[in-house]
């Protein structure tokens, strides 16, 4: 894991490819290039082409990756955005699991030989 020097209070960091989808699709999640001047956010030489190359002087790069860097609160948003996702998902894959649970039970009585298996999801 690359250390991040100089960090700024408030933000949290990413080292993410150079590749331009996928740096597209980090700008639109909210991350931001990392001045290497500055260690902030910031006016970069053409941040747009990163990926293309071209040394550029005031990012922040190693080999194939650039360090992006979004507001600690937009994190943390973030990061309960996709707990309460992944909270909703599991209760539906639970309830599902329950659900053929009784049906197996139904289709093959209470005799525990009949049954061919539980689902269970922690």
């Amino acid at each position: 894991m690359l250390d991040v020097v100089r960090k700024v209070p408030g933000f949290r960091y990413r080292w993410v490819s150079k590749d331009p989808a996928n740096m597209d699709k980090k700008q639109r999640e909210g991350w931001a290039h990392v001045n290497q001047m500055t260690g902030l956010e910031g006016e970069h030489i053409a941040p747009g082409n990163a990926a293309d190359g071209k040394p550029l002087t005031s990012l922040k790069e190693y080999r194939d990756l650039t360090l992006m860097a979004m507001p600690e609160e937009m994190a943390q948003e973030r990061d309960r955005y996709f707990q309460e996702k992944t909270l909703a998902q599991t209760a539906g894959l639970k309830k599902r699991a329950e659900e053929a649970n009784e049906d197996n039970a139904r289709k093959y009585g209470a005799d525990p030989t009949g049954v061919r298996g539980k689902i269970v999801i922690e």
